[in-house]
């Protein structure tokens, strides 16, 4: 059975955040959303969001993120 795309997506962010850590940080534990289908999953997921962007802005790496054009 294929993962929900928004599921995908999260766990790709996640992958790539983790790829590119320097000087062994460590990313704060996001929890995967797999199987928190309720009504506050969309909220959870913006606060998963701002929990890695916050993290990365206190770490300098916000410069390490790809950019498009």
């Amino acid at each position: 059975m294929h993962a929900d795309p928004a599921v995908q997506k999260q766990r790709s962010r996640t992958r790539y955040l983790r790829s590119t850590e320097k000087d062994a940080k460590t990313i704060a534990h996001v929890p995967e959303s797999e199987g928190r289908d309720d009504a506050n999953q969309a909220i959870r997921e913006v606060d998963d969001i701002f929990t890695l962007l916050t993290f990365l802005e206190e770490n300098l790496l916000l410069t390490d993120l790809p950019m498009f054009h």
